[in-house]
């Protein structure tokens, strides 16, 4: 019996043993390498940058990746896990880029990462409509290109009182109710997620106040037509010129309205009634315009009066003295002749002031005796 029980022993033991050897050559399973890529945008300007980083798993040997680019721009600053890229500086329209990374120890694996490639931002309202004060207003200043997110600003200037501008936001809106008329000049800036920067420098609003446009204060010109008149005459029809004249506009005289008729802006007939010229005075003429502005012109003052008589003098027949012409008193010297003065002829008409004058001097040069 124990010859048979120590063969058996030895048999199990030794397959103990095979069974040890067979497990411990058996192959190892090891996880693949896993190439992952991350870009610090997935969008930008043309002519812009945009840094990528790979991350790469399960790469005992460390060796990281090589890169390519499918698309326009170019590759820069390669490492074995980071790259550059730098975006074409020109284009027309939004275009793309497709940037991949393989891994260096196991070629099959590989990632990308695509690009949108912007045009630079433009702003592209260049006029914004005028408001009215008192009444609401929302205008949106609009924007073309660019990478989001967009931030906008107000360089220079400033807006209407009661108007804001939604500055850091997304879309660039004015709004508000303004609070009184007038224009107002700024510049809007539009800077882009890209960090690039659009500037509109002429941008205006022009508000509007809320009353109406007021009427003009008249102008009065001279001359008056007819300049003058004499007291007691009958009624007639006094023209005046001037500027800004209205349909409502009247001629005053001495501050009261007159019958008026429109003729254009810058002429009125009006009738002057008998009874404001009986009587000699000097009248003004003013023209007014009613409200809403308006008001009172300038005064032209109008004579009522009768008209200034005229000296003159001329040499009698046979005298020896010759008168000069108008504006002079003629003076004859005497030399104790005074029978000259018989031949000096007067003619005089109304000059009360300057008659008396004159026959003063030539009563003293004919050497009159009183």
């Amino acid at each position: 019996m124990e010859k048979l029980r120590l063969p058996t022993a030895l048999a199990g033991l030794l397959a103990i043993a095979f069974a040890c050897s067979c497990s411990s050559s058996a192959p190892t399973s090891v996880p693949p390498v896993l190439v992952q890529l991350s870009a610090s945008a997935t969008q930008t300007d043309q002519g812009a940058s945009v840094t990528v980083t790979a991350t790469v798993s399960n790469d005992s040997l460390e060796r990281g990746v090589s890169w390519s680019l499918s698309g326009p721009g170019s590759l820069a600053h390669q490492s074995i896990l980071s790259v550059t890229y730098t975006a074409p500086s020109n284009g027309s329209s939004v275009q793309s880029a497709i940037i991949m990374a393989t891994s260096t120890t196991d070629n099959t694996k590989t990632a990308s990462v695509k690009i949108a490639i912007n045009p630079p931002p433009s702003i592209t309202t260049t006029s914004l409509p005028g408001g009215s004060a008192g009444t609401a207003y929302s205008q949106k200043v609009g924007e073309s290109g660019g990478t989001p997110p967009f931030s906008w600003s107000i360089g220079y200037g400033a807006l209407p009182n009661g108007l804001s501008f939604a500055t850091g936001t997304s879309t660039g809106t004015i709004s508000g109710t303004p609070a009184e008329g007038g224009t107002w000049y700024f510049v809007v800036q539009l800077t882009d997620g890209a960090g690039v920067t659009a500037v509109q420098p002429f941008l205006s609003i022009e508000v509007q106040p809320n009353a109406a446009a007021g009427n003009p204060v008249p102008f009065l010109n001279q001359p008056l037509v007819p300049s003058a008149v004499s007291p007691g005459g009958p009624q007639f029809a006094l023209s005046v010129r001037g500027t800004g004249f209205l349909p409502t506009s009247t001629v005053d005289f001495n501050g009261t309205a007159l019958a008026t008729t429109f003729v254009s802006d810058n002429q009125l007939t009006a009738v002057v009634p008998a009874a404001n010229i009986a009587t000699a005075a000097t009248a003004s003429i003013t023209v007014v315009t009613p409200a809403p502005g308006g008001g009172s012109s300038n005064v032209v003052y109008f004579p009522v009066s009768t008209p200034e008589a005229n000296v003159s003098f001329s040499s009698a027949k046979g005298s020896p003295i010759s008168v000069p012409g108008a504006n002079y008193v003629a003076v004859a010297i005497s030399e104790g002749k005074e029978n000259l003065t018989s031949q000096l002829r007067l003619t005089a008409t109304w000059c009360t002031s300057c008659l008396p004058m004159a026959m003063g001097l030539s009563r003293r040069r004919l050497g009159h005796r009183s």
